[in-house]
């Protein structure tokens, strides 16, 4: 796995990897790295993160404006909304359909994934056929359509 943690960390633009600075404390943490200190914690800093520290082609560097965790305004943190998908777009080749929720990943009788069944915004199942899923919906979506997907293969 180790190749494609690299792989995707030169991609996001990771801090504290490949080179890329980390980015300065904001007030936030300044108060948690005053408890961590207090406490005895020696090495304290502001993690790996998926902003930009330092201006790229596509992506400004991070202005410390604070409220990260509700998307940047600025577009120095890494998202596929303003990155990924409408470079996609642009290609033709992909299309983001909207309130849409994936149900279960198909497959033949071999194990191989033919598509995926989801539930459009009319609340109708929808069969989209495919050769390849990647499933990435973070630590309890990724299971839960895992888990729906299950059989005796």
């Amino acid at each position: 796995m180790a190749p494609y943690y690299d792989k995707a960390e030169k991609k996001l633009n990771v801090t504290r990897t490949n080179g890329n600075a980390g980015l300065p404390g904001s007030n936030n943490y300044k108060v948690f790295e005053a408890g961590a200190k207090a406490l005895g914690y020696k090495d304290v800093h502001t993690g790996r993160m998926a902003i930009n520290s330092a201006e790229t082609k596509d992506r400004m560097a991070c202005q410390q404006t604070g409220f990260c965790f509700q998307g940047c305004k600025w577009g120095a943190k890494w998202s596929s909304a303003y990155t990924d998908i409408p470079a996609g777009e642009a290609t033709g080749n992909l299309e983001v359909r909207e309130k849409a929720h994936v149900l279960r990943i198909e497959h033949d009788k071999t194990g191989k994934v033919t598509g995926v069944v989801y539930m459009d915004a009319n609340g109708k199942e929808q069969m989209q056929k495919a050769r390849v899923v990647c499933v990435a919906g973070n630590s309890i979506e990724s299971p839960r359509l895992l888990l729906n997907s299950a059989s005796s293969m």
